[in-house]
């Protein structure tokens, strides 16, 4: 294997890894993805902003690192053709390791909601508190450009070594993140940051988040 046949397969191997490395991702350069017109009111309410605060959205942390997540939940969970997850699952994992908010990150998802990247729907079971988060074509499009400012950023961290020094990190890579994403998924024993005072107010999460 060639250096440049070696890079691309690195550059591969990290971008599936490192959305369960979220917080160690390099950062994006910010961008702006409108809101629909329609959507606009509901936004501001949503999110307690001005309309005129309201009429874009500018795609950053966290919003890419759920972007990412949505993505990898569906790949591990095999959805199909959709691009789906479990808001419930997509919760866990991002208040594991960031002191959101269930307020917040309702939130957040409504910025991705009203400028069109996510819908939100019912599982197939019909249950209306389990709700299903799933990428539209415009998320999926959004998503490419965030993955192709990490590609040049990653490509960066392998110039200049050799395909085996290169596959020892791809090896390494792929372990570290087989381990970080059990933690991160893991529930038993650990505490979530924004803790949970009351069992009244456990139901009420667990209701909310579906």
């Amino acid at each position: 294997m060639n250096v440049e046949k070696a890079v691309e397969k690195a550059v591969a191997t990290s971008l599936t890894i490192f959305p369960k490395l979220y917080y160690f991702v390099p950062p994006i350069e910010p961008f702006v993805v409108v809101v629909h017109p329609k959507k606009v009111k509901g936004l501001a309410r949503t999110i307690k902003e001005p309309e005129a605060e309201a009429t874009k959205v500018i795609i950053k942390d966290p919003l890419d690192a759920i972007l990412f997540l949505i993505e990898t939940l569906a790949n591990e969970r095999k959805a199909g053709t959709k691009t789906s997850c479990s808001q419930r699952d997509l919760f866990n994992l991002i208040c594991r390791w960031s002191p959101m908010s269930l307020s917040q990150f309702s939130k957040e998802l409504e910025k991705l909601r009203a400028s069109g990247l996510i819908v939100k729907s019912q599982q197939a079971d019909g249950d209306q508190r389990k709700k299903v988060i799933t990428l539209t074509r415009k998320g999926k499009n959004i998503l490419k450009k965030i993955k192709d400012q990490r590609a040049k950023i990653i490509t960066s961290l392998f110039e200049g070594e050799i395909p085996e020094e290169i596959n020892l990190m791809i090896f390494a890579i792929d372990k570290l993140g087989e381990v970080m994403w059990k933690r991160m998924k893991a529930d038993k024993g650990k505490k979530r940051p924004s803790s949970v005072k009351s069992p009244n107010h456990r139901a009420k999460t667990k209701a909310a988040v579906g």
